[in-house]
């Protein structure tokens, strides 16, 4: 009973704080926005409306959605979540883009991030949590490719490890309290988020665009941390372990997310700083499948092509910035680079995939929907390589050059059951001549090259998929450094 009231007390104050949302702070000295993009790891869209005996306790997350402008109909850039980070950042599509896979190659030197993007027009820039783009010493790492200030982990496999003996500040790492005898605030989950509220703080008077990555709710089943809070809002015995931890896992993300906000409320920056919130699919080292959801929704293919494993949330929000409401026009990760550069009022890299949804979504602006039609676009690589794309309400699948096309009409069959090619033969000629103008070979890495851009003498392991860990789970010795 006593951690039901204070939850209840935790809820109705963050509450009281979204109804406050909206102040401005007199002494910035610009009059750009602030711009912060939180990057959750696999989390649904249809996670945040459980049903009734998988509701989840997301308090924060509804009343960002209710104030903000929604995207029902979201896409990632790629199944791969490195891959989808990539083109989360850099606004291209798998045909463009020089990160393509699961497997974790730095960025190049000439790749284009938001931050730098933002960076060009007065904007302090920081990322906090994981990368997954490029390890030390590459032309991938955080500080490389616009970012001022780095917390977290480079590699997504290091990042997924909660009891992690340390972090990297920039190109520096720095020791944690060693576990067990590390204590709940001693843990990187709780290093991480001093890393987002200290730049507000630092920055506060200045145009800052912030990414927070947490690894939350993650893939797979992950352990709650020790004194998990969050734990106490699932009692349902027909629960089973694995979904209990999940719905923890989600929950400390509406914390944070919670906690984030009202930290600008208290430094009356809410009113200068729009927010984005979307997912990316979760990083796996070796393939697998992904587990059904708690809300009993379509099953996903890992690292195929289905609505499942492609749509995502997407959320803005920003009082008197962002308008309220929602709509149903499909949209895609690669959006994010433009819509944001065109709030920060930045010029943007001729090479982009996507389109501003600033026109959209502006408060100040007039409802518009007049976004040229364009084809959504993905590629799988992998065990399985494939081609999907969208057209309007079509989409269509292809598992190879030489293999049947799979067309599939989203209106009235979402969970793509019933191939129509053979009813619609002139869309399908439309898929037929769109695959073959963008498919773009690939291959991995092969072992023991050493010349890939940003590897700087480096030789890829034998394993692609280990890479990361031969430097971020090498002992640290004396070049750590304590926080």
């Amino acid at each position: 009973m006593a951690f039901v009231s204070r939850g209840l007390t935790w809820c109705l104050a963050l509450g009281i704080t979204f109804s406050a949302w909206g102040a401005s702070r007199p002494s910035r000295r610009s009059t750009l926005p602030n711009l912060v993009l939180i990057v959750a790891e696999d989390l649904a869209v249809d996670e945040l409306n459980g049903l009734p005996d998988r509701r989840l306790v997301t308090p924060n997350l509804d009343e960002l959605t209710r104030q903000g402008f929604r995207f029902t109909q979201a896409y990632v850039g790629s199944p791969a979540g490195v891959a989808a980070r990539a083109s989360l950042l850099t606004g291209l599509a798998a045909d463009q883009a020089s990160i393509r896979s699961e497997i974790q190659e730095p960025l190049a030197p000439d790749d284009i991030t938001v931050a730098e993007v933002v960076r060009a027009v007065g904007y302090r820039t920081s990322l906090v949590g994981q990368w997954g783009l490029g390890w030390e010493g590459t032309t991938g790492h955080p500080n490389q490719q616009g970012f001022l200030e780095f917390l977290g982990s480079l590699d997504l496999q290091h990042g997924a490890y909660e009891r992690t003996q340390f972090l990297w500040r920039n190109e520096f790492p720095f020791t944690l309290r060693p576990f067990p005898q590390a204590r709940l605030d001693d843990l990187a989950a709780s290093w991480l988020f001093r890393g987002v509220t200290n730049f507000v703080r630092l920055n506060e008077d200045l145009p800052f665009f912030l990414v927070f990555a947490p690894h939350l709710p993650g893939g797979g089943t992950l352990p709650m941390l020790p004194g998990e809070p969050a734990e106490f809002h699932y009692t349902n015995t027909t629960w089973t372990a694995a979904e209990r931890s999940r719905a923890v896992r989600i929950t400390r993300l509406d914390h944070q997310v919670g906690q984030l906000i009202a930290e600008l409320q208290r430094r009356n920056l809410s009113g200068d700083t729009v927010v984005a919130l979307t997912s990316v699919p979760a990083f796996e080292a070796v393939p697998a499948g992904r587990w059904n959801r708690l809300t009993g929704g379509a099953q996903g293919r890992s690292h195929r092509l289905s609505e499942a494993d492609l749509r995502a949330p997407l959320v803005f929000w920003g009082p008197g910035r962002v308008r309220v409401g929602e709509t149903n026009l499909p949209v895609a990760a690669w959006d994010l680079l433009p819509t944001l550069g065109e709030i920060a009022g930045a010029p943007l890299p001729g090479k982009l995939a996507g389109l501003s949804l600033w026109p959209l979504i502006s408060a100040t602006n007039g409802i518009s929907t007049n976004r040229p039609p364009a084809p959504l676009y993905w590629e799988s690589h992998g065990p399985v390589s494939g081609q999907a794309a969208r057209l309007d309400f079509w989409k269509g699948l292809q598992w190879g050059p030489q293999k049947t096309l799979e067309l599939y009409d989203l209106q009235t069959d979402p969970q793509e059951r019933t191939n129509v090619i053979s009813s619609h033969p002139e869309v399908a000629n439309q898929f037929q001549g769109l695959f073959q103008a963008r498919f773009r070979t690939w291959a991995p890495p092969n072992p023991g090259e050493t010349n890939a851009p940003g590897r700087t003498g480096r030789t890829v392991p034998a394993i692609p998929f280990q890479q990361p860990m031969r430097t971020n789970l090498f002992p640290i010795g004396n070049s750590a450094v304590s926080p």
